[in-house]
């Protein structure tokens, strides 16, 4: 029984056996029908570089029967194919790829042997390439500012120390004094330099150089910008558009310290302080500059000169005080005639010749039997007893009307004013103000002070006047007092002299505000 069991075990184990080695093979035969496949080695590692419209491919490989690389790109609508070697570690091989489209870009590569049987498995990389959409956003240097030292014959260059992305210098060309021309490269940390042998008047171009990517195999130039090595010439790029004589005002711009000189149309201004980017300048006085649209210019190195403005407007100031002014009667010897807007005085004869030419209103004081007064040049007889040579200046000349009202403490819509002009801190006053504080209404043609001095004279029409008032005055664009005033001021009477009412001879002292609209 025994024997048996071993018997049937052993059959079974042999069927089982034959069975199984006859599937077996029959997978293996069916595995090796088409032939074994054998594959090219992969490169044992590769560098790509960017590059204006091309790569650089660096290889490094070991596996002899890898004889040529086909390499893809553009969803494999693109290829090229390349002959490959065995390379040792101190010399790879080096494959370009050329006419490549800008942007960023995904590469497979196979190699293959001799005959283009056997091939690799796929190996990719991306990489960048860069055109003419890069080259379109450089930005040339900057030259922040240069000096030349004529007797040397050398220029110094401070260049703009902003950051310029992948920039990696400068190239400057130009001739020297020999006629030979001389290129420099610097980089940018470079931000000043010296070029000797240098005539003047040289012309000077540079651009820079940029990589897009610091093991970049291109470097990407931007355009020549050229400037001629002189004196520099004085930018100014802000200005105001106004300005009021007396005051200061600001130039902003470069090389503005080479600025000699500027002037408001035929009068100079004052410089005050000044830098390369930054100059003040403060503008004449009234009295030497007329208000209106003006010429605005500078010079510099000596002899040039460059306007900066054909229509700069001179002002005076919103509200100007003019101090211990001295008004004097036709009879005196100092007779003459006062410019409320300049704060100037004319005698009679530049007056009469010229009064239609001279801006601003004028008023006079003269001796009558109702006090001495305060009158415009357009009231009836105020300038013909003033004499020019000799001869009485013709009655009612004047291109401006002036008119009078005395200011009371004792109105509180007017004490604001008084106070102001008493404590000196007036600096605001306009004819609209005035007008809603009700003083510009029923204006009289003088101001008088009659009697004692100190004594308020004729506080029921506004006419009076007296040492230590003030009075309000207001002046119109024509010779009469139609419509609103254009101008507004005051008047502070600091003293009077005078031998009596109608004395022609006498003076009186006077503090003045003006303001102009």
């Amino acid at each position: 029984m025994k024997t048996y069991n071993v018997f049937v075990s052993l059959l079974f184990l042999s069927l089982f056996l034959g069975i199984s080695c006859s599937d077996m093979n029959d997978l293996h035969d069916e595995y090796l029908r088409d032939g074994e496949t054998t594959y090219i080695a992969i490169f044992d590692s590769i560098q790509a570089f960017s590059g204006r419209e091309r790569i650089q491919i660096q290889y490094w490989l070991s596996d002899p029967k890898a004889r040529h690389v086909k390499i893809y790109w553009d969803l494999r609508a693109e290829s090229v194919t390349e002959d490959i070697h065995v390379t040792t570690p101190d010399h790879p091989g080096v494959i370009w790829i050329e006419n490549l489209s800008e942007g960023s870009i995904s590469f497979e590569m196979l190699n293959y042997d001799e005959n283009f049987e056997d091939f690799s498995i796929t190996m990719n990389f991306t990489k960048s390439v860069y055109g003419e959409f890069y080259q379109s956003y450089l930005a040339n240097r900057l030259v922040k500012s240069y000096s030349y030292d004529k007797s040397n014959q050398k220029v110094t260059i401070n260049w703009v120390s902003a950051v310029y992305d992948n920039a990696v210098g400068t190239e400057i060309k130009y001739r020297n004094t020999e006629g030979e021309e001389t290129v420099v490269e610097f980089p940018m940390e470079q931000s000043t330099l010296v070029i000797e042998n240098l005539p003047e008047l040289s012309v000077l171009e540079f651009r820079t150089l940029y990589l897009p990517e610091e093991t970049g195999v291109d470097t990407f130039y931007t355009d020549y910008t050229s400037f001629l090595v002189e004196n520099p010439e004085p930018e100014v790029t802000g200005f105001p558009v106004t300005g009021k004589t007396g005051k200061t005002i600001s130039f902003t711009g470069t090389d503005l310290d080479a600025i000699e000189e500027v002037w408001f149309g035929d009068q100079p201004g004052t410089i005050g302080s000044a830098t390369a980017t930054t100059l003040t300048v403060t503008l004449p006085e009234a009295g030497e500059l007329p208000a209106g649209s003006v010429i605005l210019k500078i010079k510099y190195a000596g002899t040039k000169e460059k306007i900066i403005s054909t229509n700069f407007e001179v002002t005076y100031p919103l509200v100007y005080k003019w101090e211990n002014v001295t008004l004097y009667g036709p009879g005196n010897a100092n007779a003459a005639l006062f410019n409320l807007e300049t704060g100037t005085s004319v005698d009679p004869c530049t007056y009469k010749d010229n009064y239609q030419n001279i801006a601003g209103p004028f008023i006079v004081i003269r001796g009558a039997t109702g006090g001495i007064q305060i009158s415009s040049t357009r009231l009836n007889n105020a300038t013909s007893q003033f004499k020019c040579e000799g001869a009485a200046i013709p009655n009612q000349i004047g291109n401006r009307e002036v008119r009078f009202n005395q200011v009371f403490a004792s109105n509180e819509n007017e004490l604001p004013y008084y106070n102001a002009v008493k404590n000196g801190t007036l600096t605001s006053l306009t004819v609209a103000e005035l007008q809603a504080a009700g003083l510009l209404s029923s204006p009289k043609q003088v101001a008088r002070c009659k009697g004692d001095a100190e004594v308020e004279y004729n506080t029921t029409n506004r006419e009076g006047m007296h040492v230590g008032g003030v009075t309000l005055f207001m002046a119109w664009s024509g010779p009469t007092n139609s419509g609103n005033p254009v101008n507004v001021g005051f008047i502070e009477l600091v003293s009077i002299d005078r031998t009596s009412d109608a004395d022609s001879n006498g003076s009186m002292t006077v503090n003045i505000y003006y303001a102009e609209e």
